[in-house]
């Protein structure tokens, strides 16, 4: 019984620890003052040609659309002193990738909760009165797991980002559509590889403290239960 309530609270941690860190993505890739300070820091409107509120507004549309919320990337605005679309048919279709991308994560997430869920509720029947402290023990597993892949993803950004962001690319999509030109996409304009570099240092700057904060409530866990064992 033992060994079960240890795999059912790992997994479950496993699973709180992968939300976490798609809370975390979701919480700074759908943060439009996150993305309008970026712009300003940048200067994505000499960039572009797009005021600051158009920026804003194709911003808008791109949170849209990835989440489901509109069905296209039809967004006009006066960019190099001409009214035009600021989305070629390429970035479209680049952005039709990405749509299925953050579908197929939601998806997994789900999965996640589900599966969390289901081991919770095994562990309150499995172990009972230990549950918090093997749940504080298996939880500490999983942070330490969490630890040493976010700092293999901090090394790998810190020594060659682009190498990184084009190997990330590589492998997440089956087509070129990615690789876009400056000279002409308002994509690589609107965001740059530094944007995305400091995009990711964000998620995992926030997401490492999160999980700290409840790598401490897991000790302060475990040291309650010990002094409350020792008092009987």
């Amino acid at each position: 019984m033992r060994v079960i309530a240890y795999i059912l609270a790992v997994v479950f941690s496993l699973c709180f620890v992968g939300g976490l860190f798609w809370g975390c993505l979701e919480s700074v890739a759908f943060d439009r003052d996150y993305y309008m300070g970026e712009y300003a820091r940048m200067d994505r409107e000499a960039a572009t040609g797009m005021s600051r509120e158009e920026l804003g507004q194709a911003t808008q549309a791109l949170f849209a659309y990835v989440r489901g919320e509109r069905d296209d990337l039809d967004v006009t605005a006066q960019a190099g002193g001409v009214h035009r679309d600021v989305f070629s048919q390429r970035e479209k279709a680049h952005m039709e990738d990405v749509r299925r991308l953050y579908r197929l994560g939601s998806t997994v997430r789900y999965v996640l909760w589900a599966l969390g869920a289901v081991c919770l509720i095994m562990l309150a029947f499995v172990c009972r009165r230990r549950m918090p402290r093997v749940l504080s023990t298996s939880y500490l597993t999983a942070l330490v797991g969490a630890g040493a892949v976010s700092g293999l993803l901090a090394a790998a950004i810190a020594m060659d980002f682009g190498r990184f962001w084009d190997g990330f690319h590589r492998l997440l999509f089956t087509n070129d559509l990615w690789m876009l030109d400056p000279s002409r996409d308002a994509l690589i304009r609107m965001f740059p590889p530094d944007f995305f570099l400091k995009m990711a240092e964000t998620v995992l700057l926030r997401f490492g403290m999160i999980i700290t904060v409840f790598g401490i409530a897991a000790v302060a866990v475990l040291i309650a239960t010990r002094r409350r064992k020792e008092a009987f």
